[in-house]
């Protein structure tokens, strides 16, 4: 592993895990708009052509230059080893953060005494029908309009570095659900976790057809296997720990459809009232969450016992 170092000593190091040299740019040059001085973060991009992406940029960005694409768990903790800051923010090469979102999530932060990680609300960069589909069917933790004590993802999170290795970071095992992991072992630890709704950062998530929101949604679920929800099952709702105890590939397959319609419906009900459009949407939510489970009932008889591991 090779590391360019560019900046001075910084308060905040934003971590780009990337695949995708032609969208971290974007991204990358958002955050040089931020409104604190450019001084006080730095740029860490974490990618395989790491110093082909430093030449084209001629900007500050340092880079962790990796032999090959690792899953997303690996690839946040190899940019959190190379950084220098207080504060370790995460976003993922597809966001677009608004100029304020260092600054906000910064304050957010410092203003939550025992408070480890500050999400925000991320949704499509496209304001069309698939894409807002996708946001409701793919990306539903980040939707809330009110804020929460909660799990987060971690598209575009600011996480305390103390805390951060407390818990030895994102677990790299996992394919899926290592955010959400994450969250619930600082949360184990006595850190809480804010999901605050004053900053939106926009995703160009790239599903723009009811085709690409299924794959993804299958892809999730295999990659998924119930690994994680395995692990924090004290923690799950009544209705989950249902799906872990019918986790056999055999009697997965019976669950997936009520299963998917009633967290649709649940989900539905929570967001309404913010958005009367969700429901034209629920028809596209369900589809997705029932292919969601049908990649995780592929998962579970790809490797049986995917859930107990």
């Amino acid at each position: 592993m090779e590391v360019r170092q560019i900046l001075m000593q910084p308060d905040i190091s934003v971590i780009i895990p990337s695949g995708r040299p032609e969208m971290v740019s974007d991204s990358i040059r958002c955050l040089e708009l931020q409104d604190i001085a450019r001084e006080t973060f730095e740029i860490v991009v974490v990618c395989v052509n790491g110093q082909l992406l430093a030449e084209s940029l001629q900007s500050r960005v340092r880079v962790v230059h990796v032999d090959q694409l690792y899953p997303p768990g690996k690839m946040r903790n190899l940019g959190a080893a190379a950084a220098r800051g207080k504060l370790l923010a995460f976003l993922d090469d597809d966001c677009l953060p608004p100029a304020n979102w260092l600054s906000y999530m910064k304050q957010a932060m410092e203003g939550k005494e025992r408070y480890a990680a500050i999400g925000c609300r991320v949704v499509s960069s496209v304001d069309g029908f698939w894409e807002r589909c996708a946001d409701y069917s793919l990306f539903a933790a980040y939707q809330y309009h009110s804020e929460r004590k909660t799990a987060l993802g971690s598209a575009a999170i600011v996480v305390d570095r103390k805390a951060f290795e407390q818990v030895d970071g994102f677990d790299e095992g996992l394919l899926a659900s290592e955010d959400w992991d994450f969250s619930l072992r600082l949360m184990a630890g006595g850190w809480g976790c804010w999901f605050a709704t004053g900053v939106e950062v926009r995703h160009n998530h790239g599903c723009n057809s009811l085709s690409r929101i299924i794959s993804k949604a299958f892809l999730y679920g295999r990659r998924s296997r119930l690994t994680a929800q395995e692990r924090h099952r004290d923690q799950m709702t009544g209705l989950a720990r249902l799906s872990l105890a019918m986790s056999s590939p055999f009697l997965y397959w019976l669950l997936i459809l009520p299963y998917a319609m009633l967290v649709c419906l649940l989900q539905s009900a929570q967001f309404v009232l913010q958005d009367r459009n969700v429901l034209i949407y629920f028809p596209i939510m369900l589809s997705s969450r029932v292919s969601y489970h049908i990649g995780v009932w592929k998962g579970l008889m790809t490797e049986p016992g995917g859930a107990g591991k």
